[in-house]
């Protein structure tokens, strides 16, 4: 028996599949996850960054 037959029994094609699946689902979420708290992050930088820039032009100070 060659090698390859040996490995060929012991891998269960169903079970890598579904292995496979479920990591795919893992990463989508924290992919999906990331990209919000990095456009929720930049959202709020901005609006901090706005909102130092009025009170500064308010008070007559240069940015």
């Amino acid at each position: 028996m060659t090698v390859a037959r040996a490995l060929a029994r012991d891998i269960d094609l169903e079970s890598v599949i579904t292995s496979l699946g479920q990591t795919a689902v893992h990463f989508a979420i924290k992919l999906t996850a990331s990209v919000f708290i990095l456009v929720a992050g930049l959202w709020l930088a901005g609006r901090i960054s706005r909102s130092v820039k009025r009170g500064m032009e308010r008070r007559n100070l240069d940015p």
